[in-house]
């Protein structure tokens, strides 16, 4: 595969700095069998398939972005990646009372020593910061103040880079969707923002069931990919979690519609952790890993085997839910099991979201892509959106 196949050019006006006022008057593009319509987001409901069921990712967007000045003026900006469990932290437990690290990426890194100690203070804390490794920060406090207030106080809203500006104050809300519930991702999943209270009254008017399930959207939804063998490709892993409730509902509906790429991803995840328990019954944990869908396999269970044998696993296991992890790499080739229909925004070019659109419907991403610039869209996270259905 040619990933300059996957490529488009594009000029810096389509980028949506920021987001509209009302969020469901963004255009919605509706992509069905070679036909394209041109519509207002407002209007989704007119368009969805009868019996089908909307599922949301509740992902909640952490302030991820952290900026130090250091006494001699260097500035360090950091962007927390995901926790780490370590060896390291045990050595500050009897020094300090709280201690957490973090996988960061460090700006200006050079400017701080490796196992040299930054200090952010506020009226209610002081946190220590200690660089433990090229990529690693050891965060240490001792007041009594939970971690997700802590960087809620010194942290910014890690908006994308592309919108070449600084996180602003609005961003605190519009970079979150109404939904949103478990903190955790350091991006939001962006189809989800252009839903208003007056578009979900509009769902429950015409009865179309709702669910919501949590991937913590991580680091690779900014990144396009360098490599020109796809396969070389290292894929982000992103924390998972969802109920037998969730199962249930994808054995009730044959119509399946994905809000975003994070849900669509936790969806086909979902089935691979039941062609894992086909080969072994006694996993001891959900991870998915990148090219699993693409290895030889001499069973592929339906989709509706697959959750039932997820649900036998959960039963036999007395759970009711499941947390763990994915890194699922979908490009051309994929087979969808799950999903029939993706709500989703217009996405970078040569990027791993591009690949599964492509995967979605086809090489008529071009011709999506090419109305969508054509008619003025707004493009990336703060820009329109677009209802897909997959290619027969």
């Amino acid at each position: 595969m040619n990933l300059d196949d996957y490529n488009y050019r594009y000029d810096k006006s389509i980028i949506a700095s920021y987001p509209l006022k009302k969020r469901d008057q963004s255009k919605l593009l509706i992509y069905n069998n070679g036909e394209i319509i041109d519509s207002k987001f407002y209007k989704i409901t007119d368009y969805l398939p009868e019996n089908t069921i909307l599922f949301f990712n509740d992902t909640k967007v952490i302030k991820a972005r952290i900026k130090i000045k250091k006494k001699t003026g260097a500035k360090i900006e950091l962007l927390l990646i995901n926790k780490v469990n370590d060896s390291f932290s045990s050595k500050y437990e009897k020094k300090y009372k709280n201690n957490l690290a973090y996988k960061c990426l460090i700006g200006n890194s050079k400017k701080w020593k490796l196992n040299s100690i930054l200090f952010l203070s506020s009226k209610t804390f002081k946190l220590r910061l200690i660089k433990v490794d090229y990529n690693k920060v050891l965060f240490s406090w001792d007041q009594k103040i939970i971690w997700n207030d802590l960087i809620g106080e010194i942290g910014k809203m890690p908006i994308p880079p592309y919108l070449n500006r600084n996180s602003q104050k609005v961003d605190n809300e519009v970079y979150q969707t109404i939904y949103s519930k478990k903190e955790g991702a350091i991006a939001s999943p962006t189809a989800g923002l252009h839903f208003t209270k007056k578009t979900f009254k509009e769902i429950n008017k015409k009865k179309i069931k709702v669910d919501y399930l949590t991937l913590h959207v991580g680091l690779g939804t900014f990144k396009t990919i360098e490599s020109k063998n796809i396969y070389d490709h290292k894929m982000h892993v992103e924390e998972v979690f969802f109920t037998k409730k969730n199962l249930e509902n994808i054995l009730e509906y044959n119509s399946i519609t994905a809000v975003g790429t994070t849900s669509i991803r936790i969806l086909e995840s979902i089935y691979w952790f039941g062609v894992q328990l086909f080969k072994n019954n006694n996993i001891k944990e959900f991870n998915i890993k990148s090219f699993e869908p693409y290895e030889k396999h001499k069973f592929l269970p339906t989709k509706k085997e697959s959750i039932l044998k997820v649900i036998e696993y959960m039963n036999k296991n007395n759970i009711n839910s499941i947390e763990g992890q994915t890194s699922i790499f979908i490009f051309p080739g994929y087979k969808f099991m799950i999903c029939n229909q993706l709500i989703t925004n217009f996405h970078l070019p040569k990027s791993t979201l591009i690949l599964l659109i492509a995967s979605f419907i086809g090489n008529c991403w071009k011709k999506v892509y090419k109305f969508a610039k054509k008619n003025n869209y707004r493009f990336f996270s703060y820009g329109d959106s677009s209802l897909l259905f997959k290619k027969d």
